[in-house]
């Protein structure tokens, strides 16, 4: 078994697995729990994700996911922010 980490790419192929972690869990837990959760609609989610190129060109953002032996079995997306200000506080005497 080999796992690999990657940019996730444009297209079809990792659209479509990753459209399918998102899917699997929420039918999963929306059977098990409907009160708490709902499935996810998957009519267009892969060919949403594959048509989302715009998002991974941003270089604030990192799209990731793992392979395990060429099947897409993780995948987590990162956005990175500048740096909030930081604020000296100051003591008053009272």
């Amino acid at each position: 078994m080999s796992l690999v980490v990657l940019r996730a790419r444009r297209g079809v192929e990792d659209a479509n697995a990753v459209a399918r972690l998102i899917i699997e869990p929420e039918a999963y837990y929306s059977r098990l729990a409907p009160d708490h959760f709902a499935a996810v609609d998957d009519d267009g989610l892969a060919a949403w994700l594959a048509a989302d190129g715009e998002w991974l060109d941003d270089p604030a953002n990192l799209g990731l996911v793992a392979e395990l032996d060429g099947e897409i079995v993780v995948t987590s997306t990162l956005r990175f922010r500048s740096r909030l200000r930081t604020f000296a506080l100051t003591r008053t005497a009272t």
